[in-house]
């Protein structure tokens, strides 16, 4: 749920107003999503980001290597995260193979993707070529990028490690919810909350 509503918020954020679309695709969301909901959202999503001629493939090149650049910068800071909370990267929740052993970062990394994305979207003129050092330097700021959460501004590594930290203490008992961010975009330096 999470996952599309981050989606549907990066579209927000591209001007799309299909966004309004992918949020109704949240309600039908269940446990386990045996409806395959967050398959129909991601075809619903790239067509509208990317446009219609676009194909996600982990192996491709230009706008899809920006992807994965970005999506390795995030998944390497979850799985800091899962550490830092005291959780095992290696037990998923979703995602299940014995030859990962960042499972779990997987799992929690997935709403925080379409900040690369968004960010691919804005650059797409730009990244359709190779990768440059400029791209990986501006790529591997988004985990310094700044999210609105309930205690203030905070950093995206610093919103990972309150969610990491969230489902340890919801594992053992001791709070109910995740600590999701209020937001999934990234606020103005500008807003950063140095009192919290």
């Amino acid at each position: 749920m999470a996952k599309i509503t981050s989606q549907a918020r990066a579209l927000e954020l591209s001007g799309h107003a299909d966004h309004v679309g992918l949020m109704k695709l949240v309600k039908s969301v269940r446990s386990g999503d045996p409806n395959n909901v967050e398959a129909r959202a991601a075809r619903f999503y790239w067509q509208r980001l990317l446009g219609d001629d676009f194909r996600r493939d982990p192996a491709g090149n230009g706008l899809n290597a920006h992807l994965n650049y970005g999506y390795a910068v995030v998944r390497a800071a979850m799985a800091r995260s899962v550490v830092g909370a005291g959780l095992a990267p290696g037990l998923g929740l979703h995602h299940r193979s014995r030859l990962n052993a960042f499972q779990l970062a997987d799992d929690l990394m997935e709403p925080f993707r379409p900040l690369v994305d968004y960010m691919v979207w804005r650059n797409r003129e730009y990244w359709v070529g190779e990768m440059t050092a400029m791209a990986k330097r501006e790529l591997a700021q988004v985990v310094n990028g700044v999210m609105a959460t309930t205690v203030g501004s905070s950093t995206v590594s610093r919103v990972m490690f309150m969610l990491t930290l969230s489902l340890a203490e919801v594992c053992t008992g001791e709070a109910k919810n995740l600590a999701w961010p209020l937001d999934w975009s990234l606020l103005a330096q500008a807003t950063l909350d140095f009192d919290n």
